[in-house]
């Protein structure tokens, strides 16, 4: 059964060969109420689907949801067996409840977005298993009798463990191996840093088009990658010897007694934060006490200050006053989850370049995005681009959650600009009147542009057409039934209200009381 993009399956298995006939291209939301097991391949590489409801799943096969780089939620607390390749790069997974599973596999959790995971009876993991989990920042293992230490080098923000029954001698030895940043250009401290930084004070109607700014960073563009195609590149030996330091845990006080030799012992795993908004209450404490402060791994500010996102667990920023994002403020920050910046007009090149999990950005008043700005932002779904008038080269290149973007203001799409965005759907710009080459180029699917000045067709990449509506894009949590659920609570009421009303009125009125009105 398919309603629009939701599509139900009563079937207990759900296999490769069923699915053949059924047209997943624009199914977001799977429910699957009855499913016992996802076979081996049944969506791979489906970049489409971001909410999977399954009860009574005990099984995913082998590659049953490899890369499904969009799926969110797996929402399923019956998981007994997570097959080779299971779950492997869903990048975009936040939910998933491991607590029963007996299994988990080769490469079943590789490159996930899980910030914690928690089991209470496997025993032994699969080879890499874990490995390469860049928000993954807590474990908790009740039975798993050993773990390959060397396959979480990668696992940069993995600072916590529980594990009751795993003993593992020379786990302190093993080093980082860090790609985190195999370059120093987000270190740079050169003249345009500087001028970018200051920028926000001086930014005005005038200079906000300044088509001479833009050639000014298209130049830098340009000797970036020059200097970096003319550069060598670390071979893997000189990399390992480069980003070489020590792995530090912190184990709780019932983990293996070999563990805890060996790390510094806390009495418990702490809370983990899953904040994708900022805190009201803290933002009216910023606005009284004028200081920035940080909470729940939010930092809230007036402005932006640059910081070692390296060695600081930030999640969330809020900028209040800030105008324009510099170049490179963020770049390959790969902790950030949103950015709440309510006044900035302009981000500059490659301000969230690389933030892989940058989810949301707040800012209603967006004008200009210099080029490569969101570039590899692959969690980005939710960003307001009504009121932008300039989209520079490359902008939201490989951000492959966007679905539907609007942009009320825009008139030309430069080269790349939604380059390898593999889940887009749909471009509503009215007055879009150029598309430049490339724009939609590795886009899994043609891409639907909604203009009054092209005429309709086929494009090739694109196709300029009616507009499509969709559900509602799952970005965190469904808002809008959220939001219906409410609203039919407070009209219940209300019905609720009229009828203890309507009695109250009938009683008087049998008493006598004919002139209360």
């Amino acid at each position: 059964i398919t309603i629009k993009n939701t599509l139900i399956l009563k079937d207990q298995v759900v296999s490769k060969e069923f699915l053949e006939g059924i047209d997943l291209s624009n199914i977001f939301y799977l429910v699957l109420p009855y499913a016992t097991e996802i076979q081996e391949e049944a969506f791979e590489e489906n970049t489409q689907i971001r909410y999977i409801y399954c009860p009574n799943l005990k099984v995913i096969g082998d590659r049953a949801l490899n890369s499904c780089v969009n799926l969110q939620k797996l929402d399923a607390n019956e998981i007994q067996s997570v097959g080779e390749r299971g779950l492997k790069e869903n990048v975009s997974l936040i939910k998933l409840n491991l607590l029963q599973a007996e299994q988990i596999g080769e490469n079943a959790l590789y490159c996930v977005g899980l910030t914690e995971i928690k089991n209470t009876k496997c025993k032994q993991l699969g080879s890499d298993a874990l490995a390469d989990n860049q928000q993954l920042q807590q474990i908790d293992f009740e039975q798993l009798e050993s773990l390959e230490f060397e396959s979480l080098r990668d696992n940069h923000q993995l600072k916590f463990l529980r594990l009751p029954n795993c003993q593992a001698e020379k786990a302190d030895e093993i080093s980082d191996f860090s790609s985190y940043d195999d370059d120093d250009e987000s270190q740079s401290n050169s003249d345009q840093d500087n001028l970018d930084e200051n920028y926000d004070e001086n930014v005005n109607e005038e200079n906000l088009h300044d088509n001479n700014e833009d050639a000014k960073l298209e130049k830098i563009d340009e000797r970036d990658q020059e200097n970096s195609s003319n550069g060598s590149e670390p071979n893997q030996e000189e990399r390992v010897i480069v980003n070489k330091q020590e792995k530090k845990y912190k184990v709780t006080s019932d983990t293996h007694e070999s563990l805890q030799r060996q790390f510094e012992v806390v009495k418990k795993l702490p809370q983990q934060f899953y904040h994708f908004n900022p805190c009201k209450k803290q933002i009216q404490k910023l606005k009284k006490s004028k200081q920035p402060h940080d909470h729940e791994q939010i930092r809230y500010a007036f402005k932006f200050a640059k910081y070692d996102f390296k060695t600081t667990n930030i999640k969330g920023i809020v900028l209040l006053h800030q105008k324009v994002i510099p170049a490179k403020a963020f770049y390959k920050n790969r902790l950030l989850n949103f950015v709440y910046c309510p006044n900035t007009i302009i981000v500059q090149r490659k301000a969230f370049y690389f933030c892989f999990f940058l989810k949301k950005v707040t800012s209603n008043k967006l004008e200009i995005i210099h080029s490569k700005a969101f570039t590899f932002c692959v969690w980005l779904a939710e960003i307001n681009l009504q009121s932008v008038k300039k989209l520079g080269k490359s902008a939201f290149q490989s951000c492959i959650s966007l679905v539907n973007v609007r942009l009320k203001e825009l008139t030309e799409l430069n080269p790349n600009v939604f380059q390898q965005c593999e889940g887009l759907k749909q471009i509503i710009g009215p007055k879009i009147a150029s598309i430049g080459e490339g724009v939609f180029e590795e886009c899994k699917e043609q891409v639907n542009v909604v203009t009054n000045q092209i005429p309709e067709g086929d494009y090739d990449q694109y196709k300029v057409g009616k507009e499509i509506k969709f559900q509602e894009i799952l970005v965190v949590d469904f808002v809008e039934r959220k939001n219906f659920i409410s609203q039919l609570a407070k009209i219940r009421l209300q019905l609720l209200n009229n009828a203890k009303i309507r009695r109250a009125l009938k009683s008087l009125k049998e008493q006598g009381m004919t002139e209360f009105k």
